[in-house]
């Protein structure tokens, strides 16, 4: 039952990792006045397949593309525009489209409904390789991105710039949660699935580049927070500071799943060779969103381990 709410919020990219964990947080802790109308491809394939979010106070669902839905009724006060298909492989072109066509239907959505605030979810990918000698990505260093899921995102960065509707940009990395693909290209989630399966950990690679990973529940607060922040066109990374390497990753896993699976590394280390990162600066996120203390990666690690085994088990 939808209730009178102050504040209705359209959410695209509802259903997947960054939209299925907004609503896991939903379940705890439903915002205030808030309702939150989510679109998504099929929902009733995914409230099928996701029972667990069927009936949430003040949450209901249209259908369609991002790129050309129809727009639901009723009025709005603000987007958080999610949209990507950023755990699934497809084309380029596809992947182009979703991104660029789906932001200009979303800000025409905006602009029919008189909607002043939108929040976008981009991506650390639009900074592209980190330089030499930089350890940590600062929002204001230069945007060089090398892939087509990079450019797209900086270029629907500046659409909603250009829009006039008050915007917040979100300049997501990398993130560990339960609702996270274990079978996708994200090495955190090959490796808990290995474990799980009790496999070998493959590393591609020699496991010596940095990544780091935000708790997804630290990452939907940090996302609220900058939803709510006053700052217009503010941009801001989202995600931890604190590197790992891919083999100490690997490790954590094992040592946080309790098994003794063999680690195989593909290549090993060359000689003087530059190690990749991928860590961002949040300097401007701890100024701006009044950042807390975070969950531990190895806290986080247990907890969607746990989760995982509990749901095999049911």
């Amino acid at each position: 039952m939808i209730s009178k709410a102050d504040h209705r919020i359209l959410i695209t990219g509802g259903t997947g990792f960054f939209g299925k964990s907004i609503l896991s947080e939903w379940q705890r802790a439903p915002r205030p006045s808030t309702e939150l109308v989510i679109l998504s491809r099929n929902s009733n394939a995914f409230l099928a397949a996701n029972p667990c979010f069927q009936g949430l106070q003040n949450v209901s669902f249209v259908n369609g593309d991002v790129r050309d839905f129809a727009f639901p009724d009723g009025d709005f006060s603000a987007v958080i525009h999610a949209a990507t298909p950023a755990t699934q492989r497809i084309d380029d072109a596809e992947m182009s489209s979703i991104i660029l066509e789906g932001t200009k239907h979303i800000l025409e959505f905006c602009k029919t409904r008189s909607i002043q605030r939108l929040l976008y979810i981009s991506s650390g990918a639009v900074y592209g390789e980190m330089p030499a000698g930089i350890k940590q990505m600062a929002e204001s260093m230069p945007c060089h991105p090398q892939t087509v899921y990079g450019k797209s995102k900086l270029q629907a960065e500046q659409l909603c710039l250009d829009s006039g509707i008050e915007c917040g940009i979100a300049r997501c990395f990398a993130f560990i949660g339960e609702y996270l693909p274990l079978d996708q290209h994200f090495a955190v989630g090959n490796f808990i699935q290995d474990c799980l399966l009790q496999k070998p950990i493959h590393i591609k690679g020699d496991g010596m580049a940095l990544r780091s990973y935000l708790y997804a529940r630290d990452l939907v607060h940090q996302l609220w927070a900058l939803f709510d922040c006053a700052a217009p066109h503010l941009i801001i990374n989202i995600g931890s500071d604190q590197a790992i390497s891919i083999r100490e990753l690997a490790e954590l896993v094992r040592e946080c799943a309790e098994t003794n699976n063999e680690i195989i590394v593909s290549n090993l280390p060359g000689i003087n060779r530059t190690v990749n990162r991928y860590i961002p600066d949040v300097s401007l996120a701890r100024k701006y969103l009044n950042i807390g203390k975070i969950t531990s990666l190895e806290t986080a690690l247990r907890q969607v381990i746990r989760f995982h085994r509990n749901k095999t088990s049911q």
